[in-house]
């Protein structure tokens, strides 16, 4: 009892340092010997003043926050746990929203500190996942809830009427001179890595989202078990939890190799961490899949839905094409003869292909790298070949040998595959098809191709890699579409 009444009483001196600096915030408006303090440091004080939840002034939010804090830490101090919780949240939301205005408030700072340092005081190790959970709730509902009140402005009566802005006009991102540029030009190149940006931003907002719905219904059930959360957290959900063996230590440590050579303490230090952090995840999948296993019982929907793919427009031109013209599903590669992965994924082309016969054109469209020597040059081989209509099967040489497509080594498959190898070598020299591997190179660009292999399943922008299953599972959702569309 007597470490519990010194925290509480370090609660009680920081919280009336809090309310004295809250004070000072809302009074630099209204003292001068204040008001000057804070503009030796900038326009912070001045800035930051504005701020209001629910039309009152933040600073005196934090007048009461730190009161209340007082007062329980007096007489009911089994709640501080969750007060000071709060309070980091919304602190921290305000800060964030302090950063994003680029304004540094002297005042605010040193609130930041009291504010850590009750944090530490009312930190408990046995709830650091609830903590986690609350303090991120309220960083999210802090920067929901401030917002800035705008001060009076004069309005000047000599503005010219606005001028009506067409779709036309809204579409133009840039002129020079009398040529402009449209947000279609500047984003059909973007669209994979935009595309990627909103795949990455899904899927944190999808991770907070079921840490918050796991956190209420566990607290339903919990309840239902007329228990502590913590409690009913540790004795059902994480007591069955093994410990990880040392099969998954050294898995853990193969799959991060530069952790053992930078490591600074002993072989069984590492061990440690290792094996802490493996059972800290294995810790939250449990608490994650017993939270899914209520859903049911809880009625709980998640309606966040996954970005779209963008589509996209292929301009096919003279590319190989396989299939029948009227097949209700396109699918337009662009690859390269020498990259690794377009290997991989011109064989599960092909018994894609075979599974979806008269269902799938398939349209192979050049896209070598530069980094590649004789990857565009190996393009041209190919379609050389496709001269003396052996396009598919030079293809298959080239992506099945382990030898560079020089010129000299493609005419010796040409030799090997019965073709004439003096035309097939002239083609080659001239460079009969260079600009028109240089043009597929440009189609690929305008839509956002930035690597090989990348597949477009009727105008839908796919990454390369893919497995068999799941290009079948992309095909078979374009099927119904289509089809449906014909009846």
């Amino acid at each position: 009892m007597v470490v519990s009444g010194l925290r509480e009483r370090l609660m009680v001196l920081l919280a009336t340092l809090g309310v004295a600096v809250a004070l000072l915030s809302g009074l630099s408006q209204h003292l001068d010997w204040v008001a000057n303090l804070c503009a030796f440091f900038g326009e912070g004080c001045r800035e930051t003043s504005r701020f209001a939840i629910f039309g009152i002034r933040v600073w005196i939010w934090g007048v009461a926050f730190y009161a209340a804090l007082i007062g329980f830490a007096l007489f009911l101090p089994r709640v501080l746990f969750w007060l000071v919780i709060t309070g980091t949240g919304m602190e921290l939301s305000f800060v964030w929203i302090m950063a994003s205005e680029k304004v540094v408030c002297v005042f605010c700072l040193v609130n930041l500190v009291v504010m850590l340092l009750l944090f530490l005081l009312a930190f408990e190790r046995q709830r650091i996942w609830q903590t986690v959970a609350m303090v991120s709730v309220f960083v999210l509902l802090g920067l929901g809830l401030v917002r800035k009140e705008s001060t009076p402005q004069t309005v000047s009566l000599d503005v010219p009427p606005a001028t009506e802005v067409t779709k036309a006009d809204e579409d133009v991102v840039a002129r020079i001179g009398d040529l402009t540029i449209s947000r279609t030009d500047l984003e059909t190149p973007l669209l994979m890595r935009l595309h990627e940006l909103e795949i990455q931003g899904y899927r944190l907002k999808r991770e907070r989202l079921e840490q918050m719905v796991a956190q209420i219904v566990i607290e339903r059930e919990a309840a239902r078990h007329g228990v502590p959360v913590d409690s009913f957290i540790d004795q059902t959900i994480l007591s069955n939890v093994p410990q990880p063996t040392q099969e998954e230590v050294d898995h853990y440590l193969r799959d991060n190799p530069s952790l053992k050579p930078t490591w600074k303490g002993t072989p069984e230090d590492l061990d440690r961490h290792v094996r802490a952090t493996l059972q800290q995840r294995k810790s939250y999948q449990t608490i994650m899949d017993k939270a899914r296993s209520l859903y049911a019982q809880e009625g709980v929907v998640i309606t966040l839905k996954e970005p779209e793919t963008p589509r996209v427009q292929v301009n096919l031109g003279d590319a190989s094409i396989q299939g029948p013209a009227d097949a209700p599903v396109t699918v337009v590669e662009f690859s390269d003869y020498q990259c690794p992965a377009c290997r991989r994924n011109h064989e599960t082309m092909k018994k894609i292909l075979e599974t979806y016969r008269g269902r799938i054109k398939y349209v192979y469209k050049d896209f070598p790298l530069r980094s590649h020597r004789w990857a565009a040059k190996a393009a041209e081989g190919a379609r050389c070949a496709g001269d003396q209509h052996k396009f598919a099967e030079f293809q298959d040489i080239l992506f099945n040998s382990e030898q560079e497509p020089a010129p000299d080594q493609m005419e010796v498959y040409a030799l090997e595959m019965g073709l004439d190898s003096v035309q097939f070598r002239q083609c080659l020299d001239t460079g009969k098809y260079r600009s028109a591997v240089e043009k597929s190179i440009e189609d690929g660009r305008s839509i956002g191709v930035n690597s090989t292999p990348t597949l477009v399943i009727n105008g839908r922008i796919i990454p390369g890699g893919q497995t068999i299953d799941s290009l079948s599972k992309m095909i078979e959702e374009e099927l119904p579409k289509k089809e449906d569309s014909k009846s």
